[in-house]
């Protein structure tokens, strides 16, 4: 049998044992790295974890009141949240919620919604969802309807009356607490008007509580009636705005507004403003820069920008005998009766110009009235289980909101006694 030639080995001694233990280093050392990165994924898995508590969740409510049919929903819907134009919008019913969410880095903004129907017939469902514990929060977005002038007295001013009436009591109790978060609010309110505007000892911080007057149907506004009065519109609003430290815009939000340069500039400074309020967005410079000629289009004008100075005297002079003999004499009484810091030859000024007068003002003595409506001659029986159903969950809503609101009184008496 043939042999087989072995080819002389260059291998020393001691080669196969070196060989062998640099094998094991090398599956070693990968061994080493595998356990190094599982620990570091490990690492990093509890460092997100970690990383996502500690991110910092800011909330915002921003609550839509005005006059019926003032284009709250499309204001809300179309401009805000930027839904399709051609969309149908339908109108709201009673107190309606939706909400949005943005991510910055570490921080989760949310920005809940609120906008409250029918006028001022049911004010009194804000009470349910402005408390002590998010007042801080919320900003107030007030939408009149430029076509019918007379909401400026029916609308406005009862509207604000009643949600500070309602925060005032809610800063009352706060108080009762030693918070100090009251004063704070107010604080805020001042620092973004402005220290050192020369109006700040005159104008009104609506219970510190941002506020943005927008006036919508500008377009149908202008055509129908005179610059005279687009004039004095400006400047009633103008004065109102500025003396509640408010923000005030003049929009359309037809369709056709969507193809007209000026208003969709309004809509766009409308999303910078919410989204300051909302997101702490920049604003621009163009943005802060009033915008008060009437001739020149819808007037737009940041809280804390306007000047009384600039607003001038009222533009068109009312005699007392004029005043009294208009009709709306009573009508002004009652909105100065609750705003007496508001000077009433504005007031005088805008009634006479748009001839408003006590008989064509509805409900002027008590606007926050609700509706009564006598159904029981149109029985749905669908319907009216249904209503019956709300309105028991209605009061229970509030049943427990009272009940909260008590025992965290309670408990916060007695902690106070403890110590």
């Amino acid at each position: 049998m043939p042999s087989t030639a072995q080819k002389p080995s260059n291998s020393k001694p001691g080669d196969s044992k070196t060989n062998r233990q640099n094998s094991h280093d090398i599956w070693r050392l990968i061994e080493t790295k595998y356990n190094n990165a599982s620990s570091s994924s490990t690492d990093n898995s509890e460092l997100t974890a970690s990383e996502s508590k500690k991110q910092e969740v800011i909330e915002t409510n921003i609550l839509f009141v005005g006059s019926a049919s003032s284009g709250k929903s499309s204001l809300l819907h179309k401009v805000l949240l930027r839904q399709s134009a051609s969309a149908p919008v339908e109108p709201s019913i009673a107190l309606e919620y939706t909400y949005g969410r943005k991510e910055d880095g570490y921080k989760l903004f949310i920005a809940h919604f609120w906008e409250l129907a029918g006028g001022t017939s049911l004010a009194s469902l804000t009470n349910e969802i402005i408390n002590a514990q998010n007042i801080h929060t919320y900003a107030l977005v007030l939408c009149l309807d430029l076509t019918n002038p007379q909401a400026l007295l029916t609308d406005l001013f009862p509207l604000i009356h009643h949600i500070e009436k309602h925060a005032n009591a809610a800063y009352d109790l706060m108080r009762a607490h030693n918070s100090k978060l009251p004063q704070k609010i107010m604080d805020r309110a001042t620092k973004r008007f402005g220290h050192s505007h020369p109006d700040l000892d005159k104008v009104h911080f609506v219970a510190g509580i941002p506020l943005i007057i927008v006036a919508n149907k500008y377009d149908k506004f202008q055509q129908m009636y005179s610059p005279q009065h687009l004039k004095v519109m400006a400047q009633t609003l103008r004065y109102l705005a500025h003396m509640h430290a408010a923000t005030l815009i003049q929009m359309d939000l037809s369709n056709d507004a969507q193809h007209d340069n000026a208003q969709l500039q309004q809509h766009k400074a409308f999303r910078q403003i919410m989204n300051n309020i909302m997101f702490a967005g920049p604003l621009t410079n163009d943005l802060r820069a009033p915008h008060t000629d009437t001739t020149l289009g819808p007037v737009r004008v940041l809280a804390g920008t306007d000047s009384l100075k600039s607003i001038g005297p009222p533009s068109v002079r009312v005699s007392s005998q004029q005043h009294s003999s208009s009709g709306s004499a009573s009508v002004l009484d009652s909105v100065l009766k609750n705003h007496p810091y508001i000077q009433q030859e504005y007031l005088q000024m805008f009634a006479s110009v748009f001839n408003i007068a006590k008989s064509n003002v509805n409900s002027a003595s008590n606007p926050l009235a609700p509706t009564q409506l006598n159904l029981s001659a149109y029985p749905e029986p669908q319907v009216d289980a249904m209503r019956t159903q709300k309105d028991e969950e209605l009061q229970m809503l509030k049943t427990e909101l009272r009940r909260t609101e008590q025992q965290a009184r309670q408990k916060s008496k007695a902690h106070k006694n403890a110590t």
